[in-house]
């Protein structure tokens, strides 16, 4: 079982978020998630072995995005695509196959999932999404 992720359209790996304007050019995932780390790169593991248990029948988009208040218009881009590139090769690292795996894609401060009035909800809102892509007839 995989009690911390939720798949309908989309898998939510919930619970990691990242650090206000991380990660920085030269950081690993481990200094990018927020705290308690070890919290995060365990939800992404649970992430990869559902990925590797679904295989080939799950393709997925890796998807960041900002709150709105870290950074501002392309840096907001930026930014939201760095943290999909580092979860995405952190997955393929782990076992995830790359052709799984579509993106990465940086999608800013759009679609937020909580108030970006307050603090845990502009926490929430950095974040990475794995985004479930429709097969047909086998392909993506």
């Amino acid at each position: 079982m995989f009690p911390q992720i939720a798949c309908s359209d989309d898998i939510d790996i919930r619970g990691v978020n990242f650090k206000q304007s991380r990660p920085l050019v030269g950081n690993n995932l481990e200094m990018a998630v927020a705290e308690p780390a070890a919290d995060s790169i365990a939800i992404l593991r649970q992430a990869a072995n559902a990925l590797n248990h679904y295989r080939p029948k799950m393709r997925l988009k890796v998807v960041g995005f900002t709150d709105d208040k870290e950074c501002k218009g392309d840096g907001c881009v930026q930014l939201s695509l760095r943290r999909a590139k580092y979860v995405r090769d952190w997955l393929i690292k782990h076992g995830v196959a790359a052709d799984q795996l579509l993106g990465p894609e940086g999608h800013g401060m759009v679609d937020p999932i909580d108030d970006n009035e307050t603090e845990q909800g502009r926490a929430r809102n950095r974040r990475t999404e794995l985004q479930l892509i429709p097969l047909s007839a086998g392909k993506p």
